[in-house]
């Protein structure tokens, strides 16, 4: 609906007869503040800023290109710095500073693009910069020293894509390319907790209607999501109730399209590792860890797959698990309970079904397929058993039981 009310507007406003409006309005209290206004209306106006300053040496900068642009800001505090940067039609951007020594910079160019953020605390700094058409861009900071670059189009590669940083605590960044079309990328960082912060999150999207998001809530933690030249892919990191996890996807094309895939990570604990790769169409990939250093690496479609489903659980404190897929439709299950346990998949080929369920500690379990509508099934308990599963060729079946209830 707001991408209708843009296009809407700057259709109406082309059949306008010729209009000069220029409207800037700036209040400044304190002292050494310093503000620049400029405004430029083409055959269509109107332009219109609004600056508001209290506080001392803080500097305000705005500048319009174009017609119906729209720009407001309020900085409220010390050394504060805000510039805005418009050309092209109907276009808004607003900024809200509350604190001290906090920068913002929004740019702007194309049709019916609106950009917008709301920083309170201080040493933070924000970065939009908006090309093409009806882009969206939302930044909401509070607390210090905290840094959000978002960064929508390239003058010609796409349009309407949403963009949400939230920020609560300190010392985190988060930063959003956008090239393509309709993508959405949302990252949250910090709940409130004074001891969240120092949080790293990258958002990467090309392509069409993707979905990417990214939640923080801990200190010291990385999320990594990239979703390129696809269709339709979603992508999940949720890091929570911990410090130093580390979460990596990459949803992208080689020589086929990268259509609606699926990958989702959940990390609760501390210094957990987790890693998806994607590489095909309708794959989905699953992996949850609860507990303490642990590790998850998985791989479908080196080069290019479809329609593959990897899982993986951990609950306990330092185990790894690594699944790899190549070809089409096969399954691919870890789950483990316990301490210290290693598990590994490799499938090749169609149609195949690997399976390890590991309680205890101390584990080891292996699983090869190669071939077509294999079956490798894996269950071990107690503690410190060894399980290895070499097939190749078509509809093998191999089980195994180890105290395992």
């Amino acid at each position: 609906m707001k991408r209708m009310t843009f296009f809407a507007a700057a259709l109406m406003v082309s059949g306008l007869a010729s209009a000069q409006n220029n409207t800037s309005t700036l209040d400044q209290t304190g002292s050494g503040n310093t503000a620049t206004v400029s405004q430029t209306s083409l055959s269509i106006g109107t332009n219109s800023a609004v600056g508001v300053q209290a506080g001392n040496e803080n500097n305000l900068t705005q500048s319009q290109l174009g017609y119906v642009n729209t720009q407001t800001s309020l900085q409220v505090g010390s050394h504060n710095s805000t510039a805005q940067t418009q050309s092209g039609r109907v276009n808004a951007l607003q900024a809200a500073v509350v604190g001290d020594h906090n920068q913002v910079v929004q740019k702007q160019t194309g049709v019916g693009n609106d950009a917008r953020s709301a920083t309170a605390g201080d040493w933070n700094k924000v970065s939009q910069t908006q090309n093409d058409l009806g882009q969206f861009a939302r930044v909401l900071q509070q607390g210090n020293s905290n840094e959000a670059t978002q960064l929508q189009g390239l003058g010609s590669t796409g349009g309407g894509n949403d963009a949400y940083i939230t920020q609560t605590g300190n010392h985190n960044k988060a930063s959003q390319d956008q090239y393509g079309d309709l993508n959405e990328a949302r990252i949250v960082q910090g709940d409130g907790i004074p001891l969240d912060g120092y949080n790293t999150a990258t958002q990467k999207q090309t392509g069409y209607q993707n979905k990417a998001m990214a939640t923080q809530i801990g200190a010291t933690s990385t999320a990594y999501q990239e979703q390129l030249d696809g269709i339709l892919n979603r992508a999940t990191i949720m890091q929570r109730g911990g410090n130093d996890n580390w979460a990596s996807q990459s949803q992208r094309r080689v020589s086929e399209l990268n259509r609606e895939n699926i990958a989702d990570i959940e990390q609760v604990g501390n210094r957990n590792r987790a890693e998806q790769t994607q590489i095909g169409g309708y794959n989905a990939s699953n992996a949850d860890q609860y507990g303490s250093d642990n590790r998850s690496v998985q791989t479908i479609g080196i080069g290019g797959s479809d329609r593959n489903t990897a899982t993986v659980l951990q609950r306990g404190n330092g185990n790894w698990a690594e699944q790899t897929i190549i070809n089409d439709d096969n399954q691919a299950t870890i789950e483990q309970e316990g301490n210290n346990s290693r598990a590994q998949q490799y499938q090749n080929g169609y149609y195949n079904v690997a399976y390890i369920d590991q309680d205890g500690d101390g584990h080891m379990a292996q699983q090869t397929q190669i071939g077509n509508s294999n079956s490798a099934k894996v269950w071990q308990g107690l503690s410190g058993q060894t399980s290895v599963i070499s097939q190749e060729g078509d509809s093998n079946i191999a089980t195994v039981h180890q105290d395992h209830p």
